[in-house]
């Protein structure tokens, strides 16, 4: 009876310290009676409704901007960085501004002059700071002159497009451009006004590290400069590589010291007259103003090469108001005189009578023809 006793305390006893252990919600049930199962549950977790004391973390000051949706937060004004299409920088010239781009264009626009500048720090070209990262430089229309030193050690610059309003270039306004290797104007007649300062050293070309000259898009391998052109001027073409010939119309035209020095392709020079003309021509080259030895070097033909198979037998060069009476003569087997003067140029070049008088009226070259009627 005894054991039976001690029997019945010690499962009372492991019954009480069981219930205990359990949690209270393990005896809530469920609304259809069944126990609700039991959750593990974060015991770091506040539950609802009661409140905690940690601060909740505040969320970082970022606009979050997803494809295309919602708006992006305005620049930071001390660390903006421009846009590609922005320039790089700008500023004024004198009277022009100009812009240099994210492509390396200088671009140079408005009316009137590229200021004189030296190579010093207190006057020197606005974009020197850049000149490192000029690729080609624009000069639009409008720009009349290109100042002394005003493109010193741009050595990455490959181009640069002159305007036809250019009238003049200063002392060493190309030093130090050693990379140029393309010179655009819109015409000869643009390039020959261009004006290079007299005496201004070879730096004051563009052409003088050996670029190419361009005249109206087209490379000048071959210079045919026109009767009316009076004057060539100082370095007009000089260290101009890629001149192989010139033709020459005038034997009066003046050339200036220098304007074809370093010229060191030019292989012929062609004279559109007879041989005298032509060699008196070459005189006052060879005994004139010195720095042309390149035109002396090459060799010289006359019209007469040009044309060896042209009926043409006379070659006259008048110059404007001129005239020159034709004669001609009629071998045995012609009976008649009638003879028919004709050009074939227009009358504001030459004109010419019926006895055969030609009067020089403007800059060109013409043929006379004599046309012969009645029996022969």
């Amino acid at each position: 009876m005894k054991n039976r006793l001690k029997k019945i305390i010690a499962l009372l006893t492991a019954l009480v310290i069981l219930t205990t252990l359990l949690p209270l919600g393990a005896f809530a049930e469920e609304p259809d009676g069944e126990p609700a199962a039991i959750a593990e549950e974060d015991t770091d977790q506040a539950l609802p409704g009661e409140e905690t004391s940690e601060p909740v973390p505040e969320p970082e000051e970022e606009a979050v901007i997803a494809s295309g949706e919602g708006t992006e937060p305005a620049p930071d004004e001390e660390n903006f960085i421009a846009s590609e299409t922005d320039p790089v920088a700008q500023g004024t010239a004198g009277s022009l501004t100009w812009t240099l781009s994210h492509e390396g264009v200088l671009t140079i626009t408005g009316t009137g002059a590229i200021p004189d500048y030296d190579p010093s720090y207190d006057n020197r070209a606005p974009w020197r700071d850049y000149a490192g990262n000029i690729k080609s430089a624009v000069l639009g229309e409008g720009v009349s002159r290109i100042g002394t030193w005003a493109f010193v050690y741009c050595s990455s610059m490959e181009s640069i497009t002159l305007p036809s309003t250019l009238r003049s270039v200063g002392q060493a306004a190309f030093y130090g451009c050693y990379d140029l290797k393309r010179v655009d104007s819109p015409s000869l007649e643009d390039w020959l006004q261009a004006g290079f300062e007299l005496y201004g050293g070879d730096t004051t070309t563009p052409l003088c590290n050996g670029a190419a000259l361009y005249l109206g898009g087209q490379l000048l391998t071959s210079l045919d400069i026109p009767y009316e052109v009076l004057r060539i001027p100082y370095l007009a073409f000089a260290y101009c590589t890629s001149l192989e010939e010139i033709t020459f119309h005038s034997d009066t035209i003046k050339i200036r010291q220098d304007a074809f020095k370093g010229c060191a392709n030019l292989q012929r020079v062609y004279f559109a007259g007879p041989e005298s003309y032509g060699m008196s021509l070459r005189d006052d080259i060879e005994y004139g103003e010195y720095g042309n030895e390149a035109l002396l070097r090459a060799e010289w033909s006359f019209w007469e090469d040009l044309t060896a198979n042209d009926p043409v037998q006379s070659y006259v060069i008048l110059r404007v108001g001129e005239t020159y009476d034709l004669k001609l003569e009629l071998s045995d087997d012609h009976y008649s005189t009638w003879v028919w003067w004709s050009g074939d140029c227009p009358d504001s070049i030459l004109t010419v009578d019926e006895n055969g008088t030609v009067t020089a009226r403007g800059a060109g070259t013409g043929i006379v023809t004599a046309s012969i009627y009645g029996d022969d």
